[in-house]
């Protein structure tokens, strides 16, 4: 099922909200884009070390922003371990403040990582591995900062 437009439509509304909110706070937005940058390398590393194939009847995801950078308008499906739109949106939730922020933030994980899998663009282990990569991108640019003598808000 092509759950595409949900997706992005999850993702980029939860981006928008969080890192409005954390516009105020500069020493997190600084953390959340170290986080994120670290991230970004663990996932290509990660893709580099466990290449996966596809699977069999996997529906690409659409993507409204990156797809204008498509080669030959050919979405790519081998970035799959681990996955980036949950980690994404996994990175959020420290990012936000206050509960209800948080599990908002919880919320739209969850339904992203239900989506892809529905639309089976990933396999489970990428899915759930994502999370689990965001929480050591996010200590390690805790711990980065600090020894840079950037402290939290």
């Amino acid at each position: 099922m092509d759950v595409s437009p949900w997706v992005f439509v999850v993702l980029y509304a939860s981006i928008l909200f969080t890192v409005a909110r954390a516009l105020p706070l500069p020493r997190l937005l600084l953390r959340g884009i170290c986080a994120y940058v670290l991230l970004l390398a663990m996932r290509m590393v990660a893709m580099w070390l466990v290449a996966l194939e596809a699977p069999v009847d996997a529906i690409p995801l659409v993507d409204p922003v990156t797809g204008l950078f498509y080669p030959d308008d050919t979405p790519f499906l081998k970035d799959l371990f681990f996955s980036g739109h949950t980690a994404t949106l996994a990175l959020m939730v420290p990012l936000s403040r206050g509960r209800i922020a948080r599990l908002t933030m919880m919320v739209c994980t969850a339904l992203v990582a239900a989506l892809v899998l529905l639309q089976h663009v990933h396999w489970t282990i990428d899915v759930f591995a994502a999370p689990v990569f965001t929480g050591l991108a996010w200590w390690a640019s805790g711990l980065s900062l600090r020894l840079f003598g950037v402290k939290d808000d």
